[in-house]
């Protein structure tokens, strides 16, 4: 008798480390789980714009997979982490203030256009920072699994 290797999508997380504390935690249960997306994580927004991290799981252990998440309460308990928004503020300013502090003693003393120094603030547009924002999780119904 053939078995099905069929996939079921149980989320879709932007952030890479949700997506591997809920593999890890799916993985210690005995349930395999496939991450799409996984090679492009970074600390930007391109898993964002590619849809995020697909967590897929055989479709016969969508039930179980899903009462798992449920008994964590992952699906239902998130917050904005001020903390992680405090530290990129932080990276942010530094990168910012070291930049401008350079092109502005480079303007002084080497004649650098004032142009060049005013571009030197967008420099944080290139900062690496982590996403967060709240999975969408595709549950079974109670009564399903």
């Amino acid at each position: 008798m053939g078995m099905s290797h069929d996939l079921a999508t149980i989320a879709i997380v932007v952030s890479r480390v949700e997506a591997l504390c809920l593999a890890d935690m799916l993985n210690a249960e005995g349930i395999a789980v496939y991450i799409g997306g996984y090679h492009h994580g970074t600390v930007q927004v391109i898993p964002i714009t590619l849809g995020g991290y697909r967590l897929m799981v055989p479709a016969t252990q969508h039930g179980q997979a899903s009462d798992l998440i449920r008994e964590a309460g992952v699906e239902s308990n998130w917050s904005f982490n001020r903390n992680v928004q405090r530290a990129g503020i932080r990276v942010l300013s530094i990168s910012v203030g070291l930049h401008a502090g350079f092109a502005t003693l480079g303007a002084i003393f080497s004649g650098l256009p004032l142009a060049v120094v005013a571009m030197f603030f967008l420099v944080g547009l290139q900062v690496p920072l982590s996403p967060q924002a709240r999975g969408d999780y595709y549950l079974s119904r109670n009564d399903e699994g």
